[in-house]
């Protein structure tokens, strides 16, 4: 019995899944190493497109992020018209929802990088047959830096 379950813990690390939770390592190692690209990468001024669809509500918003927190929000199309209002990600706060989700282990999650900087570009996370309750997508697109400005004495 105790040469089984060590080959089926060895089968676990092989196919890059903690048998104890369901969690895929290989989705945790990528995030991990993507928000380390987005950290190394200093930038804490921005703003981008933001999509967001959950509970038949499509969210379309152009966020602007200063020194790390959301300075302002300009809504670009959301549907239906009037939709609730709610508080809005940074882009550390979407890696904080993808490590949420890939730990929540009722979830199917899929995650999208940008290449140069890391950031998640799609993020979808799917509830398992065995739990309802709806899904969740996010996309960001149109990432641009913001210029620091100095002031001059």
């Amino acid at each position: 019995m105790r040469s089984f379950v060590v080959i089926c813990a060895a089968a676990a690390l092989l196919l890059g899944c903690d048998a104890s939770t369901g969690v895929d390592l290989s989705e945790q190692g990528a995030l991990s190493m993507n928000q380390a690209r987005w950290d190394k990468a200093g930038v804490h001024d921005y703003s981008f497109d933001y999509t967001e669809q959950k509970f038949g509500i499509t969210y379309r918003k152009r966020i602007t992020v200063l020194d790390d927190t959301v300075a302002g929000v300009l809504d670009i199309g959301s549907e239906p018209p009037g939709a609730p209002e709610q508080s809005w990600p940074t882009i550390d706060d979407l890696f904080a929802t993808a490590r949420e989700d890939l730990g929540a282990g009722n979830l199917d999650v899929s995650i999208h990088y940008d290449a140069r900087l890391g950031f998640p570009t799609d993020l979808a996370a799917e509830s398992r047959p065995s739990n309802p309750g709806g899904g969740f997508h996010a996309s960001v697109a149109n990432l641009n830096t913001l210029p620091i400005e100095i002031p001059v004495r």
